[in-house]
C-alpha cells in the first residue's frame, strides 16, 4: 500500500490474549498499519495478564500506564519490570502530524474523556495546550471522538472481549491520509463506527 499512513490503536487489552491476537492480525494482516500504538492497561479482569505483558515486552508497540497497570502476585518478575517501567504518556510525530498518548487524560490515568469534562474550559486549555493534533487514550471502555480546536480527541474504547458487560469490544484505526478514524469490533472485525476528522479553520 502506497500514500497511506495508518495508525491503530489498542486500549484497555485487560488480560484477553485471544482477543488481542485477533485485533493484532487484522490490524497487520488485513488493514496493514504502519503504526500500532496501546494506550494502556494490558492486565485486570483477564486471565492472561502474563501472555499479554510477554508480547508487548517483546513487541516494538509504544504503550503507556494505565491505572491497572500495577503487578500483581501472578505476574512473573520481567513482565512485573515492564509495567512498573511503562511510561505515563506518549509523544511522537507521525506522517507530520503530531500525536499524544495517553490512558486517561493528560493529568491521570483514573479519570476518562467524556462529552461532559470537555464542557469545562480548563479541560479544553489542557488539550490545547498540548499543542497537538491528535490525542489518543482509553480508560473509559466507550467510543469516544471530539474536537477540541485544532487537536481531535480519539478513544476507540476497549479490546477486552472477555465480559458482555462494561466493555465496547473495539480498537480504532486512525487514516492520517484521508483523516477518518474508524472503530471496528475486537471479535468479528466489523466496522462500529466511522468519524471524518475536518481540518479546524
Amino acid at each position: 500500500r502506497q500514500g497511506k499512513s495508518l495508525g491503530g490503536q489498542q486500549p484497555d487489552i485487560h488480560a484477553d490474549i485471544d482477543t488481542l491476537n485477533r485485533t493484532l492480525h487484522a490490524l497487520q494482516a488485513v488493514h496493514r498499519v504502519d503504526l500500532i500504538l496501546c494506550a494502556g492497561d494490558l492486565v485486570g479482569y483477564g486471565k492472561q495478564p502474563n501472555e499479554v505483558v510477554d508480547y508487548f515486552r517483546q513487541a516494538t508497540i509504544p504503550t503507556v500506564k494505565g491505572n491497572h497497570d500495577s503487578p500483581s502476585d501472578d505476574i512473573t518478575a520481567p513482565n512485573a519490570d515492564y509495567l512498573r517501567a511503562l511510561p505515563f504518556d506518549y509523544r511522537a510525530e507521525f506522517s507530520g502530524n503530531k500525536i499524544y498518548m495517553c490512558h486517561g487524560i493528560p493529568q491521570t490515568n483514573i479519570m476518562g474523556f467524556s462529552p461532559r469534562m470537555l464542557e469545562y474550559d480548563s479541560a479544553r486549555e489542557t488539550v490545547t495546550d498540548l499543542g497537538v493534533d491528535f490525542v489518543i487514550a482509553g480508560h473509559t471502555h466507550f467510543v469516544f471522538c471530539a474536537q477540541v480546536g485544532s487537536t481531535w480527541i480519539l478513544n476507540p474504547g476497549s479490546v477486552y472481549a472477555g465480559s458482555a458487560d462494561g466493555t465496547s469490544r473495539t480498537y480504532g484505526i486512525l487514516d492520517l491520509q484521508a483523516r477518518i478514524f474508524t472503530v471496528r469490533d475486537s471479535v468479528t472485525d466489523d466496522l462500529r463506527a466511522e468519524f471524518e476528522l475536518a481540518v479546524h479553520s
